[in-house]
């Protein structure tokens, strides 16, 4: 990755990774120690997943941002890598 490219990312990543950390703590450590009624731990998960879709918007015009900075050799490379289909071994 050139500077430009480098800043884009650092952006993204800082903007992203407190987001993820939090609601993987929140999933997985607060919601098996969550006790009460079954509403109340499926309030708090839908809490979560807001968080979580909340999260995501705020990424999308800095990962566009930086999808944007890149080379077609780089942007290929980035679409092998996330292609979750590939990962799971379904193809």
């Amino acid at each position: 990755l050139d500077q430009v490219q480098t800043a884009a990312f650092e952006r993204l990543a800082d903007l992203v990774l407190p987001s993820l950390e939090e609601i993987k703590r929140e999933t997985c450590n607060d919601f098996v120690q969550r006790g009460g009624p079954a509403p109340e731990r499926i309030a708090h998960l839908a809490a979560v997943l807001r968080k979580a879709a909340d999260a995501a918007e705020q990424a999308v015009e800095p990962s566009r941002a930086f999808y944007a900075s890149l080379s077609e050799q780089q942007r290929q490379r980035v679409e092998e890598l996330t292609d979750r289909s590939r990962l799971r071994g379904s193809r």
